[in-house]
């Protein structure tokens, strides 16, 4: 049961990347994350709902082209803890992001911290980066993706 719950508020998470426009990205991160969630990314730490705002709608608009960001894992959950791998990967081949998020539930059922790492064994702040072609179809939402 707690599993489906982390995967749902991952899934949720990784929609706000993905949604129809950016007007939906607010709702979706307040369904999938605290108030107090802590967030260390590619630029460092940073805290709230509005600091993850700002990284996803930046992510939006990446110089390449609007990308397309999926979990291309199974949830792994042991106790509170959740990690998955995620790629990102912008139209016409252009660069691609992949990495790990490791998450801590909360029992609101939402995500409080995520660690954006390119190992589950390491908990620093990397993303990894490497080029590859784009998801084909335009699919939008929670889907799955292949890592390689």
């Amino acid at each position: 049961m707690q599993e489906e719950i982390a995967r749902s508020a991952i899934d949720t998470f990784i929609s706000a990347f993905n949604a129809p426009d950016d007007s939906h990205v607010t709702a979706l991160l307040s369904q999938a994350l605290t108030s107090d969630v802590v967030f260390w990314g590619p630029l460092g730490r940073s805290e709230g709902i509005a600091a993850i705002e700002r990284f996803v709608l930046d992510i939006r608009r990446h110089p390449a082209g609007t990308g397309t960001m999926v979990r291309c894992s199974a949830v792994d959950m042991p106790d509170e803890w959740a990690r998955y791998q995620w790629v990102f990967t912008t139209p016409d081949g252009g660069p691609r992001l992949a990495g790990t998020d490791v998450v801590h539930l909360r029992r609101s059922h939402r995500l409080r911290g995520r660690d954006r790492t390119a190992n589950p064994v390491n908990l620093g702040a990397r993303r990894t980066s490497e080029r590859g072609p784009s998801p084909r179809g335009g699919r939008r939402g929670p889907v799955r993706g292949t890592c390689r």
